[in-house]
């Protein structure tokens, strides 16, 4: 009843106004869907991502997202070689270290959930615009854009609690700070922050990798009101 009730308010409306208002009330009609199902994506998108990567070994095992030793290490090793303190240190950061990192984040993934929730919701129709006339990342990005410092501030102290666990926090930034001194360069003495934008690099490149195939890809348009906006 209540949605006879509204079409027959539209049509009676229609019927009282000029045809370009009828013909802007469709364009109305037509962009809130867009909206909505720009919305539904991005949902299906990242509840896959949290699902695929909050698991034992969903950042440890998936190449595209895992974790690796930070690049500037190579370049630190093969200069305090000459030094046994910070050699010796660096040297303890194993492959134990890498799956600590990259347990970290897969503890930390749910707990995107809420908070990607929270701004999808919050899209304007002036965004579902902007957004639909973008490329193949560009739900993502606005996604990005406007959730990642709460999902910084989120997943940083669970990181924080897991890389001390074994201590590597403290002889990364004692090998780098002391890289730092010796050379004038500017590496990151935080491994706590390194791995948390890692981590979360990691759950916004899986998201665009399933927004791509919705708009790509009909299979994964599992939706009646997905077909609609991206058919």
């Amino acid at each position: 009843m209540r949605k006879f009730g509204l079409f027959t308010i539209l049509f009676l409306v229609c019927f009282g106004i000029s045809l370009q208002s009828c013909e802007e009330l469709n364009d109305f009609l037509d962009t809130n869907k867009t909206a909505e199902g720009l919305k539904e994506a991005l949902k299906i998108s990242t509840d896959t991502t949290v699902t695929q990567a909050g698991v034992l070994d969903g950042f440890y095992q998936n190449a595209t997202i895992k974790i690796l030793f930070p690049e500037e290490a190579d370049q630190i090793l093969s200069y305090v070689n000459a030094n046994p303190i910070l050699g010796a240190a660096l040297g303890t950061l194993t492959e134990n270290f890498v799956q600590r990192m990259n347990r970290a984040a897969e503890q930390a993934a749910p707990l995107a959930k809420d908070i990607f929730y929270e701004t999808i919701t919050n899209i304007t129709i002036s965004d579902a615009l902007g957004i639909l006339n973008g490329g193949d990342y560009a739900a993502t990005n606005f996604l990005e854009n406007n959730a990642r410092p709460a999902l910084y501030n989120a997943f940083k102290p669970i990181v924080e609690n897991k890389i001390s666990e074994v201590g590597a926090d403290a002889i990364w930034s004692q090998v780098t700070g002391g890289y730092n001194t010796l050379t004038g360069q500017q590496v990151n003495t935080d491994i706590n922050d390194y791995v948390t934008n890692k981590a979360l690099d990691g759950l916004f490149h899986l998201i665009g990798e399933e927004e791509k195939k919705i708009r790509e890809d009909p299979l994964h348009r599992v939706t009646e009101l997905l077909q609609e906006v991206f058919g």
